[in-house]
């Protein structure tokens, strides 16, 4: 069975793509976590921090983080790391911070979704840990600001994935505004229109009878740079859906910008630096795709 993730960033698929065990039927339509890791480390030495403390959510998704944040360190000369794993729900989240505090760190990366890391952050300063803190994307949430309080954040790094610019993604802006009255500033909106597009078209052009086989075999064909451009909306989906029917190349640019998947059905994107400035959060600065993957490849990956 074909599966086009929307909203994974755990890097246990990539892993097993690499070895040929997921017999390539894995595809994203969203980068995972590699790219801000690669970026928080970069963020990590630029500011001149000295040691680290993790502290990760106890999911594939934050082991992994962890694990690619130390390997990533490592690579650029960067600082030791202490990892502490913690599990959600908990009441107080004491022992964990006790233990990243153990090795004294003059920086903490925060992996967590909004509400347990506005605890932890609060635990953490209240232990009298550091202000200089690097959160994960999840963070980036008025939610997360109101309850640890904007005063303590001033410090703050973060890193999140940032939407390309261009033609598609203003043409998927403007339908979803007419169709709904809003902005679409729901968390993977892009990314969950193009993982079912995509699905969507390649069923269409895969021979009858429709196997996942044959799904996975046309996905990289609906983003074929020597099609005629289709994007986002019933025009452009119906464009798509007449070439396919003609037997002509489809190339489909898609909500998010995306344009081509890596040999493990991954994408690239471009990376936002963001701060919370006077409560609010602010870009700092964006990166492009060529700016991402250098950063990438100077990390090993």
């Amino acid at each position: 069975i074909t599966e086009i993730s929307c909203c994974s960033t755990a890097l246990t698929f990539t892993q097993l793509s690499k070895y040929g065990k997921t017999g390539w039927f894995w595809f994203f339509t969203i980068c995972t976590a590699w790219l801000p890791v690669a970026l928080s480390s970069h963020v990590s030495i630029d500011q001149g921090w000295k040691s680290f403390a993790v502290l990760y959510l106890n999911t594939e998704f934050g082991k992994g983080v962890s694990q690619e944040f130390v390997h990533a360190m490592k690579s650029l000369g960067g600082p030791p790391v202490n990892s502490v794993a913690f599990n959600e729900g908990q009441t107080s989240y004491a022992a964990v911070v006790s233990k990243a505090m153990e090795s004294k760190p003059d920086a903490l990366f925060v992996v967590a979704e909004a509400r347990e890391g506005a605890v932890l952050v609060r635990e953490w300063l209240s232990m009298g840990g550091t202000q200089n803190l690097l959160l994960n994307n999840a963070l980036r949430s008025d939610l997360f600001i109101k309850n640890v309080g904007a005063e303590y954040l001033s410090k703050s790094w973060g890193v999140d994935f940032s939407p390309a610019k261009g033609p598609s993604t203003d043409a998927f802006a403007e339908r979803y505004k007419q169709k709904f009255g809003a902005e679409p500033n729901g968390p993977g909106l892009n990314n969950i229109y193009d993982a079912v597009v995509l699905a969507a078209l390649a069923m269409q052009a895969a021979p009858n009878p429709v196997t996942g086989t044959g799904v996975r075999d046309n996905v990289r064909r609906m983003l074929d740079p020597a099609g005629a451009i289709s994007r986002p909306g019933a025009k452009g989906i119906r464009s798509a859906l007449d070439a396919i029917k003609a037997g002509q190349k489809v190339h489909y640019v898609g909500a998010t910008g995306l344009t081509s998947f890596d040999e493990n059905g991954d994408i690239t994107s471009p990376m936002m630096l963001w701060r919370i400035v006077d409560g609010k959060i602010k870009s700092d600065s964006v990166l492009s795709v060529e700016e991402v993957t250098a950063l990438t490849r100077k990390v090993g990956r």
